[in-house]
Formats: C-alpha cells, structure tokens, sequence
C-alpha cells in the first residue's frame, strides 16, 4: 500500500468585484474557484500556536504541507481544500502566514 504524500487539493477564491445593475442595486460577480496545488492539511486538534511573520501568536485550524517551489499566496487570501477521492471539502479559511523551503512549504489558515 502507497502512502499519498499529498492527498487533498488546495484551491484559491478569488476577491469579488461588486458592479451595479441598471437599477443600482449591487450585483456581485460569481467568485470562480481555481485549483491552485496539491496538498496535505492537518487540523490542529491540539491548539497549537505559531508565530507568525509579524512577529504575533495565531492560533490555526489547519497547517497544509505543500510540494516545493509552490507560489506563494498572499496572506488574507481565502482558502478551500477538497480531497481528490470524491471532492468534499477538508478545510477553508484565509491565509495566515506561508513559508517556503527547500523540502516543501506550509501554509496556516
């Protein structure tokens, strides 16, 4: 039996732009989620805190480990992560910090 290093899919939710229709009521635009990596995301089922870049303690939900060279993402960005075996959703949130290495990357929402 194989071990999946990376079983679940990350995907990124783009920031909605609000237009006005023709009566001036706000119509906002679908938000279209993009795949953006594959992943592993573990809960903190212990409470864990990490230090983020700013030097302040944030107590995360989720840690995802992804493959290296992965882009980094801009902190605030909303998250989803989907499981590729049947699509549900494992976890979402916005990003709190990213940190890139050599071996791989984490992500905390």
């Amino acid at each position: 039996m194989m071990f999946d290093l990376y079983p679940d899919i990350l995907t990124v939710i783009p920031p909605r732009d609000a237009t006005t229709d023709p009566s001036g009521d706000y119509d906002p635009a679908p938000a279209q989620e993009t795949e953006y990596a594959i992943c592993r995301a573990v809960r903190n089922g212990s409470g864990q805190v990490v230090r983020l870049q700013g030097g302040t303690e944030y107590r995360f939900g989720y840690v995802l480990y992804l493959p290296a060279g992965t882009p980094a993402l801009k902190l605030g960005t909303p998250v989803r992560v989907y499981s590729r075996q049947g699509n549900e959703r494992v976890a979402s949130g916005c990003v709190a910090d990213f940190v890139s290495g050599p071996l791989g990357c984490k992500l905390w929402i």
